[in-house]
């Protein structure tokens, strides 16, 4: 039996995977049709036809993997007081805010670049002073917003920073049960998602990554990692098949009777409450029971926030090049041009400009990323 890892690469893995679903989803950007645009049009649909159609849903799976990685991280150092609230902030500031802000400025440069070209704004209309205040106080998606503005995927990480001053509050007041994370997801799902989609959406997420973290901490505690793993693993991956298979016969109207019942379900619920906090549980079995998982290409984790961020200003310059220059975005050819800059981009801006602005911030205070201490 391995020790409990410090760093679990296999979910690093999966969140980069994650990111760059999104990129995929949001390539009908350069067909200036939004979600009306056909799928047909997209390049090597065969290949991936589940993050044309579904991407955006690996939103969802950024929320439960922050779950799962916050509550291991520091749910007890904040319960126990060994990280203060200004600790805590500067710890988040200093990996989110540099790069947000670095983007708003070029994204705000590149609408005004196109708005000259074109007498509009590519894709996000509210490109003002007004959601430009909210965006530098990062709180574009808090609710104070008019509509979707300047670098908008940084809606779900505007969302992330509510998310972590919420978990300091219950960190801090009240003991981490699994019963009172449930009734937090719930709460998200059931009650503020109508009231506001956004928070709703990610405070469900959130409380459910919680929860396969509880969940991971009871098992291993108890020595069942093994088994739960391999079993676990065995639902995540049938979970994860059906979906495609249900998708691909829905999209490409085959008939196959077994799964016909299928194809009339919401696939929201299914994915979102069963499939992303199973597939995060079992690959931290995995790896609490045979080690290292995916180690050698956990650098798309460590890039995932770069290429999130940085893959909407790349479309903005793809889009302003293609004014001058016509570019075929139906083309494997520019598709794969695409991803190769962005993540040439996404390494060079972790690398040169995320971890020193870190390194610099935390070393005001002294500050270091916390190392794992399970609950007891």
């Amino acid at each position: 039996m391995k020790s409990a890892p410090e760093r679990f690469h296999s979910l690093d893995v999966l969140r980069g995977l994650a990111a760059l679903s999104v990129v995929f989803w949001h390539w009908q950007h350069f067909f200036q049709g939004g979600r009306s645009v056909p799928l047909e049009r997209m390049p090597l649909l065969d290949g991936f036809f589940p993050l044309y159609a579904k991407g955006w849903l690996a939103v969802e799976l950024f929320f439960s993997l922050s779950g799962f990685v916050f509550f291991w991280l520091y749910s007890r150092p904040i319960a126990e007081r060994a990280v203060s609230g200004t600790e805590f902030f500067i710890l988040r500031f200093s990996r989110l805010y540099p790069l947000h802000f670095a983007t708003l400025v070029l994204v705000a440069g590149g609408q005004l670049l196109f708005f000259g070209l074109t007498a509009a704004y590519f894709i996000y209309s509210q490109n003002d002073a007004y959601h430009f205040l909210l965006n530098v106080l990062f709180v574009p998606s808090w609710g104070f917003e008019r509509g979707w503005s300047f670098n908008a995927p940084v809606w779900s990480v505007s969302v992330e920073v509510f998310l972590y001053a919420l978990f300091f509050v219950i960190c801090r007041l009240w003991p981490v049960r699994f019963i009172g994370l449930l009734a937090m997801a719930g709460l998200g799902f059931l009650a503020v998602r109508p009231i506001y989609e956004p928070i709703g959406r990610g405070i469900g997420g959130f409380y459910l990554g919680g929860c396969a973290y509880l969940a991971y901490a009871w098992i291993t505690a108890r020595g069942w990692t093994r088994p739960a793993a391999i079993a676990l693993t065995a639902i995540a991956a049938a979970l994860w098949l059906i979906s495609v298979i249900v998708l691909r016969d829905f999209l490409y109207g085959i008939n196959s009777p077994l799964l016909a019942p299928l194809q009339r379900i919401d696939g929201y619920w299914p994915t979102v409450l069963l499939t992303f906090p199973l597939t995060i549980l079992s690959l931290a079995l995995l790896e609490h029971w045979r080690g290292a998982l995916g180690r050698r290409a956990s650098i798309l984790g460590d890039i995932s926030y770069s290429s999130y961020m940085i893959h909407f200003p790349l479309q903005l310059a793809f889009a302003i090049i293609a004014l001058r220059w016509p570019l075929d975005f139906q083309a494997p050819h520019v598709l794969l041009s695409f991803f190769v800059v962005l993540i040439a981009l996404s390494l060079a801006s972790h690398r040169l400009f995320e971890l020193p602005l870190q390194r610099w911030l935390r070393g005001i205070r002294h500050l270091h990323e916390i190392r794992p201490r399970p609950l007891s």
